[in-house]
């Protein structure tokens, strides 16, 4: 990737032109960015829409739910797979119980392209552009896809972990056998989702004010209803009450910050609307389990001389 494009990708994902983007750390020597084993429990946290800075792959090993992009809703369950480009808004949504159990594969593209022999490089693209729109679901993927990638996971766990030639090998042999099964498969359709056109301009409105204070009364005014009535059909078509969703917004934004700059906690706290150091690392760890400067040390670009 170019310095022009590492900066644009960079300005994009502090300041979103829409929704959340949840940045990976990108390592540049392997395609594997993360490979992620994560079982969520009932009751179910609601997901809003975002993208991320690399593909997601996911495998659900089990459970079920919705997944929805911002044309289409799709209904998973064990087995099912779903691959998303950079940039394509998605979320999740967990039903029913005990448990639903998916395993993450984020990949660096431009890693991934650069990695790709010439024979393979046809099908990864083809099958990256094919995603490009709404993602690529299949509701039931190759069981030797699944087995792939639980052989990833052993591999990890084992003393030495994986090379990044066995992790470009690896990941490389997924996508062409996932790019076989999309031209094997029929095209999966989905259903339109929830609009959130009656809402939109309170989405505008938290984007814009989200580092001030919010008040609910605010943005039921930039939607012409009454707060009764605003608070309702947000809660209906966010599945979460309107300051809930503006503290989620806030902490991801906060999380884009930790990931990107050096800047101080105090500092980012301040930027995303929280009026103290206090209630920033209270949210915070409501939402990512584990305190800004933790997540920081473990996930981000590293400490701020200032902290």
């Amino acid at each position: 990737m170019s310095r022009e494009n590492d900066l644009e990708l960079r300005r994009l994902l502090e300041e979103p032109p829409s929704g959340e983007v949840r940045a990976f750390r990108l390592p540049g020597n392997t395609p594997l960015a993360a490979l992620l084993d994560n079982a969520f429990y009932p009751p179910y946290a609601v997901d809003g829409l975002h993208a991320h800075n690399c593909i997601e792959l996911g495998l659900c090993v089990a459970g079920r739910g919705k997944i929805r992009t911002r044309t289409l809703e799709r209904e998973f369950g064990a087995g099912a797979l779903l691959l998303v480009p950079r940039g394509v808004y998605h979320s999740q949504q967990n039903e029913g119980a005990p448990m639903t159990h998916w395993r993450y594969l984020e990949i660096d593209e431009d890693a991934l392209l650069r990695a790709a022999p010439a024979h393979a490089l046809t099908d990864v693209r083809s099958l990256l552009d094919a995603a490009r729109g709404d993602g690529l679901f299949l509701p039931v993927g190759d069981v030797q896809a699944a087995a792939l990638v639980e052989t990833m996971l052993e591999r990890r766990r084992t003393p030495g972990g994986m090379s990044a030639q066995e992790e470009s090998l690896f990941v490389l042999l997924l996508l062409t056998m996932l790019a076989r099964d999309a031209r094997q498969s029929p095209e999966q359709a989905g259903a339109p989702p929830p609009s959130m056109q009656p809402i939109e301009p309170a989405l505008l409105y938290i984007r814009e004010h989200y580092a001030g204070e919010i008040r609910v009364g605010d943005l039921a005014k930039s939607c012409a209803m009454s707060e009764s009535y605003f608070r309702k059909v947000f809660l209906q078509l966010m599945g979460m009450a309107p300051l809930e969703y503006v503290n989620r917004y806030r902490i991801h934004r906060a999380v884009n910050l930790l990931h990107l700059t050096r800047e101080s906690v105090q500092n980012i706290a301040w930027r995303c609307g929280f009026s103290s150091i206090a209630a920033f690392n209270r949210n915070f760890k409501r939402y990512a389990g584990e305190s800004p400067s933790r997540w920081r040390s473990t996930k981000g670009t590293g400490k701020s001389d200032k902290e």
